[in-house]
């Protein structure tokens, strides 16, 4: 895999939300309307990078994942 690529991109995207829902809100410091504004720019990112690699790639229970916010 390239370390620009767009599924190198997907992977750097998924633990940088993974470490704002772990630490980086603490760390921040924001509310929780903050949160939710931060989280939803970061998967709409993650939709995005996903969408472009394409279901022949990811399995389905990703984007379902993803539809649902979980």
């Amino acid at each position: 895999m390239w370390p620009f690529g767009i599924r190198s991109k997907l992977k750097r995207e998924l633990d940088r939300l993974a470490f704002y829902n772990d630490k980086g809100i603490d760390y921040s410091r924001h509310n929780p309307a903050q949160v939710e504004v931060e989280r939803a720019k970061r998967i709409a990112v993650i939709g995005k990078l996903a969408a472009e690699i394409g279901p022949t790639f990811l399995p389905q229970t990703f984007f379902a994942a993803l539809d649902s916010g979980e």
